[in-house]
């Protein structure tokens, strides 16, 4: 199906690979093979999806651009319901979890989304290159080569010192900070406070 938009590994038994240009997404299982194939264009209520996530209690986070609200998609009985109000810009990055969808906006406000569809506006986040959001309250963004957590609990920013004189991309999961570049691929283990 081409270029894979977004990949959700937050479950390892329904990896969620997410197709934008052809409006599906496929569910895999931890053997990699195909359990559920979902093509939003097929639905009776009409979806364009363009950011996904996997939700609790067999639901996927679909945000819809055609009414600008973000929804959850139940793909074991295919029925969409619609939890949030239109959001007035559009989504510059996204991540998600099982009970919250995190998005930044176009002018770099941070809001997060529960399950029951309450939108919480965290706070406008510095111009970044690249960000990984970690929770509600941490992200890690890089701006100009220097890579910064930024904590709302503690109102503090910490840049994060690494060997690498300059990365393509970076990725943090489960305290392992994953810095990609053109000679390859080097782990941090890093204990955010």
């Amino acid at each position: 199906m081409g270029r894979i938009t977004k990949i959700d590994l937050h479950n390892p038994l329904k990896i969620v690979l997410f197709y934008e240009n052809f409006n599906t997404v496929i569910i895999l299982d931890n053997q990699l093979n195909e359990t559920q194939k979902i093509n939003f264009s097929e639905n009776t209520i009409p979806i364009v999806a363009t950011a996904i996530g996997i939700a609790a209690l067999n639901q996927l986070w679909v945000y819809n651009s055609m009414n600008q609200q973000l929804g959850l998609y139940d793909y074991l009985n295919k029925d969409y319901k619609t939890i949030s109000v239109p959001f007035t810009e559009s989504i510059k990055n996204y991540a998600s979890d099982f009970n919250i969808f995190y998005w930044m906006d176009g002018k770099n406000n941070w809001y997060t989304c529960d399950i029951f569809g309450r939108i919480a506006n965290k706070e406008k986040v510095s111009d970044f290159d690249s960000i990984e959001i970690i929770n509600e309250n941490q992200i890690i963004y890089s701006k100009n080569g220097i890579l910064i957590l930024q904590d709302l609990e503690k109102n503090q920013k910490t840049e994060i010192e690494i060997s690498e004189k300059s990365f393509k991309k970076f990725y943090y999961k489960d305290q392992i900070l994953s810095i990609f570049t053109a000679e390859g691929i080097t782990n941090y283990k890093i204990i955010l406070p």
